[in-house]
């Protein structure tokens, strides 16, 4: 969030724009606590790091195309780069989305221009992987709540399996 206020403090916008986009901030990460409070055991952090051993981020994006990151865990050795994601196709029943591009601070990797979709419903929306084997990644969308004004997205990330040996010519 801090990185957030800086980037809206750095804009050099209006002291009142600022102001209200703070006041947003702080209103949007007070709902998403009740939220995902009320999403109960589907969101409880060792059965999410079971499903994405190597982390996961939850955060809200709202018809605006606004993005709010509101909970992570693990991805230490990540970058992300939130600029990117927005809803890139929204119908009554289906939901496209644009992942934030990630990498590894290391810079032996990186998974970007991500684009999953699936049924406008709460559940899995698809990924995409990078690589095979160690440094490999697999990105995962997941929908965990629809609200009036947002669709709370939650992203997920796990090691790629290594790719089957290839084929030899006779």
């Amino acid at each position: 969030m801090l990185a957030i206020l800086n980037k809206i403090l750095a804009s050099q916008l209006d002291p009142d724009v600022v102001i209200a986009k703070v006041d947003q901030i702080v209103a949007n990460q007070a709902e998403m606590k009740e939220l995902i409070k009320g999403l109960g055991e589907s969101v409880n952090t060792q059965r999410l790091l079971a499903t994405y051993p190597l982390g996961y981020v939850i955060f809200d994006v709202t018809y605006a195309n606004e993005v709010f990151p509101y909970q992570r865990q693990g991805l230490e050795k990540y970058e992300f780069n939130w600029s990117v994601v927005r809803i890139t196709k929204n119908t009554p029943d289906w939901i496209e989305l644009r992942l934030p591009d990630m990498r590894l601070k290391d810079g032996t990797a990186a998974v970007t221009n991500v684009v999953t979709g699936g049924r406008k419903a709460v559940g899995y929306l698809g990924g995409a992987s990078v690589g095979n084997g160690p440094g490999g990644v697999i990105e995962w969308g997941e929908i965990l709540a629809i609200r009036e004004t947002s669709i709370v997205f939650l992203v997920g990330f796990s090691p790629a399996p290594p790719l089957p040996a290839p084929v030899k010519p006779h």
